[in-house]
C-alpha cells in the first residue's frame, strides 16, 4: 500500500476527518488530501513525504516507524532532498523577539503558536517556492501586528496581492523630483521587496 491509502484507511476506521488527522501530524488538511490522492492536483506530481512526516504519521497512528514502513509497497516515493526550512530555528528566532524601552530594558513579545503553526503548514505545503527567513519574519509580523491571516495558499495569495498593491502605491507616491537613483538606499530596497513579492504571487497564481 502507499502511505496515502494507509492514512485514509486509518482515518475512516477511527472516524477522523482530514483536518483532525492533519492536526495530529502538524500538517494542513490540504496536505492530507493530496497525500491520500497521491498527487498535487495543480502540478499532477506525486506527493513524496519526508521521513520526518512518516515518523509523525506513525506516531499519530500509535505505530513504530518500522511497522509503518513495512506496510508500504515498493512504488512509494519519498522526499530525500534536505529540508527547505529549519522550523525549530525559525521558532527560536521569533520567540526571541521583543522591544527595548527608553532605559534599555528588554521586554519579550508573546509568541503566537497558532499563527506560527498556520504559517509553517502553509509554506511547507507550497512546493514551487522556498521562502526566505526574512519572508517568514514578515509574514509572522504582519499576522501578529496587522491581524493578517495566513493559514493556506488562498490567504497567502491574498496577502501577497495586498502587499504588492501597497508597494506600488508607495512607489507611485514618490514624486519624480524626490526619487533618488534606483540603485540607492530606500528606493532600491522598496523596489527589490516589491519585485520579490510580485514573483511569489505570479508563481502561486500560475
Amino acid at each position: 500500500m502507499k502511505i496515502g491509502a494507509i492514512v485514509k484507511e486509518y482515518r475512516q476506521r477511527k472516524k477522523l476527518t482530514m483536518e483532525e488527522f492533519a492536526n495530529k501530524i502538524g500538517k494542513s488538511k490540504g496536505y492530507i488530501s493530496m497525500l491520500e490522492k497521491g498527487e498535487n492536483p495543480q502540478t499532477h506530481k506525486p506527493i513524496a513525504p519526508t521521513f520526518e512526516t512518516l515518523k509523525e504519521i506513525a506516531k499519530a497512528m500509535d505505530l513504530d516507524i518500522n511497522a509503518l514502513i513495512q506496510q508500504l509497497d515498493g512504488e512509494q516515493i519519498f522526499e530525500t532532498t534536505p529540508a527547505r526550512y529549519d522550523w525549530d530555528n525559525e521558532e527560536r528566532n521569533l520567540r526571541n523577539w521583543g522591544t527595548f524601552d527608553h532605559e534599555g530594558n528588554f521586554s519579550p513579545s508573546v509568541f503566537d503558536e497558532e499563527i506560527f503553526s498556520d504559517i509553517k503548514n502553509t509554506l511547507s505545503d507550497i512546493q514551487e517556492i522556498t521562502f526566505t527567513k526574512g519572508d517568514i519574519e514578515a509574514f509572522y509580523s504582519s499576522c501578529v501586528i496587522d491581524g493578517t491571516t495566513i493559514k493556506d495558499r488562498k490567504t497567502l495569495i491574498k496577502y501577497l496581492q495586498k502587499t504588492v498593491e501597497d508597494y506600488d502605491a508607495l512607489l507611485n507616491s514618490i514624486s519624480d523630483q524626490d526619487k533618488p537613483p534606483m540603485n540607492s538606499g530606500l528606493l532600491s530596497i522598496l523596489v527589490k521587496n516589491r519585485n520579490n513579492y510580485k514573483y511569489y504571487l505570479e508563481k502561486l497564481e500560475a
